[in-house]
């Protein structure tokens, strides 16, 4: 409904393409439908997730550029309006396994070269038959890859550990940030009330308004 609009923007913050599974030839052709009313919005803000983060590779920008020309791709995004100022970043960059931790960063290194793997013989296997039955395959490789990288991460790295770090993480970037953007909106716009907001993506998991720690 908004695409018909026209004048309508999209802010997507991040892991819109689920480039650790899959390959982008594979998704651009899966979801044509898809692409054409993304085309149709105003303006896209597309801020980069760790798995999609391969969309800032002079590779694949161009294939992301062409075919979503209504598309900017950033690592962050800041939407500022009279009465409210809105902050997006993915996430990831507080997060255990992806930026705190170096056996973290070997298990998502490792999880996102294995499932690289995958996603080509997956690619082949549809140019192929044209059948999804790479859907099951992968699926079964993806739940096998995963609880193994979970068994080794469990071995050396408690997980009550990471539970008490996480949130911890989580609340020192958004400090960071609010006291970073909130100086930078002060002298940017000085007649402007700063009422700054913080949108965090990565976990998937929806998080009801004022609750929790961060929310």
């Amino acid at each position: 409904e908004l695409s018909n609009e026209g004048e309508a923007q999209l802010i997507i913050n991040g892991d819109f393409l689920e480039l650790w599974q899959t390959m982008f030839g594979f998704i651009r052709e899966r979801y044509p439908r898809l692409f054409s009313q993304m085309r149709k919005l105003k303006q896209i803000i597309y801020v980069v997730g760790n798995h999609d983060e391969d969309v800032f590779s002079n590779e694949l920008r161009p294939r992301i550029e062409k075919l979503l020309p209504n598309a900017k791709v950033v690592g962050s995004y800041l939407k500022v309006m009279q009465d409210a100022q809105l902050y997006f970043i993915h996430g990831h960059q507080a997060d255990f396994f992806n930026n705190r931790s170096p056996v973290g960063r070997v298990v998502t290194a490792l999880a996102g070269g294995l499932k690289w793997i995958v996603a080509g013989i997956n690619m082949a296997a549809y140019k192929v038959t044209k059948l999804f039955t790479r859907k099951s395959i992968s699926r079964r490789w993806n739940e096998l890859v995963e609880s193994t990288l979970i068994k080794i991460k469990d071995a050396f790295i408690p997980t009550s550990y990471i539970i008490a770090n996480q949130q911890l993480n989580y609340f020192e970037l958004a400090l960071n940030l609010s006291w970073a953007i909130s100086y930078y909106l002060k002298q940017r716009y000085p007649d402007l009330p700063v009422n700054l907001k913080i949108a965090f993506g990565h976990t998937h998991e929806p998080v009801k308004l004022n609750a929790g720690l961060i929310n």
